[in-house]
């Protein structure tokens, strides 16, 4: 039985809600038992294996992201470390930085002339800082100047930001419903037809923060290689230890991937190392769905990788298991071919899930800085909301959310029965000759 719980906390006069996909039952006894905060009130959702329908789960999303809420992240600029405001030019900046790299990026440092000795301190706090050494410490920080648009290529953006815009102020979904009184712990939640339905607009900086993600996707395979795999990806595995020391090669793409995103970063180390520990093994399943041919029922990352094929794990797993996972990816494949953007964000919205994974989830510790990972998995998860919402419409958006949560709870579910079938399966010297990655992955270093 793997549960969703929504947490409803109050602080002076703001509501959040924050959604827990668990199976630990120690938690959900103590959430049962009341032993949460005073100010913490829960609503407990219960899924078996032949849960289908979320839209009581969705419903509650919805209504909540459609809400406009701030950015509650704090990023330092890498240039003057003041407040940064987002992602400029592959780095993390403040606005000040930001417009002056875009004004003097093609600007050679010789000429600005530095009054000193090309060693000036660069800091915010400075009411005059030498533009030589600026822009010097831009470039050195990871600033790039082809990231610059021309003026043609702004006119292009800001029209067709106009035109997304006048289409969507237009559309008759923008016509407004009344909305209904906020949604508490004591009323229903299984029903959609209260909901606002007024489009949300993504802002210049978010759409750009979403092409980063998908940016940041397609780089893994080059940087993974360039820092060295433990395993030949051209080579099949075949056996069960030569498969699982091949998702070694998975394993640290995914981990080039969300080493790119400024977020995860800057996270505790400790709290990066747990949620990978712990997270990136269920993640495997979602990222399956990008690169499952259905036709061929093949996984394939790279053009050079060796397929790993669906009878695989038939053969290692059973029957019964590979076709669960078959219909998972199958589904979630069909996403990623309509817009593979939806399945690169909810990676890095599961790799934030504290308690996602389910195994060996007694022993998973407690996150040195929580409400960070919650404030970033909260900003990704209404990014994916607002991206639904403003390219696929309302109706479409729901529909495709709902499929997403639901799979969740299913990868929750497959994963542990997954997981229990090696812890039975692997023999010592089996485990014994695991590459160490997989081996700290599936817990058994």
């Amino acid at each position: 039985m793997t549960t969703t719980t929504e947490l409803s906390l109050t602080t002076s006069s703001k509501r959040r809600r924050i959604m827990i996909i668990t199976g630990d039952e120690d938690v959900l006894k103590q959430i049962r038992l009341g032993g949460m905060t005073p100010e913490v009130e829960p609503i407990v959702v219960e899924f078996n294996d032949a849960t289908q329908n979320t839209s009581h789960l969705t419903a509650e999303m919805q209504a909540s992201v459609n809400q406009k809420k701030s950015n509650p992240r704090t990023l330092t600029c890498v240039v003057c470390g003041g407040t940064a405001h987002g992602y400029n030019f592959d780095a993390i900046t403040c606005a000040s930085c930001k417009a002056f790299f875009r004004r003097n990026a093609y600007k050679d440092p010789e000429e600005l002339k530095c009054e000193g000795n090309h060693d000036c301190q660069i800091n915010f706090a400075l009411p005059r800082r030498c533009s030589a050494c600026r822009l010097i410490k831009c470039l050195n920080s990871g600033m790039r100047r082809d990231r610059l648009l021309t003026d043609q290529q702004r006119a292009d953006r800001r029209q067709k930001i106009e035109e997304n815009r006048r289409v969507t102020l237009n559309s008759p979904r923008n016509q407004s419903v009344p909305s209904s009184p906020m949604i508490t712990n004591h009323s229903p939640i299984n029903s959609t037809s209260s909901m606002p339905v007024t489009r949300t607009l993504l802002t210049v900086e978010e759409q750009q923060h979403i092409e980063n993600i998908q940016r940041f996707y397609q780089k893994r395979i080059d940087i993974a290689a360039d820092n060295g795999l433990p395993w030949n990806p051209s080579m099949a595995g075949t056996s069960l230890l030569q498969c699982i020391n091949c998702s070694s090669v998975t394993a640290l793409r995914l981990l080039s991937f969300f080493k790119q995103i400024p977020d995860f970063v800057q996270l505790n180390i400790d709290d990066k190392m747990t949620l990978i520990k712990y997270n990136l093994i269920p993640i495997f399943i979602l990222n399956a769905s990008l690169c499952y041919k259905l036709d061929a029922e093949q996984f394939i990352e790279a053009d050079s990788d060796a397929p790993c094929d669906a009878k695989d794990i038939q053969k290692y797993h059973g029957i019964d298991l590979s076709l669960k996972l078959k219909k998972i990816v199958s589904a979630l494949c069909k996403i990623g071919q309509f817009d593979e953007r939806i399945i690169q964000l909810s990676l890095v919205i599961l790799l934030y899930t504290k308690g996602f994974s389910t195994m060996n989830s007694e022993n998973e510790p407690i996150l040195n800085d929580g409400m960070t990972v919650f404030r970033v998995q909260s900003y990704y998860a209404e990014l994916l909301w607002k991206y639904l919402e403003m390219n696929h419409g309302s109706n479409k958006a729901l529909r495709i959310f709902n499929t997403l949560v639901s799979h969740f709870v299913a990868i929750q579910n497959l994963n542990r029965a997954l997981y229990n079938n090696l812890q039975d399966t692997l023999s010592p010297l089996d485990i014994e000759h695991m590459l160490p990655i997989m081996k700290t992955l599936l817990l058994f270093s």
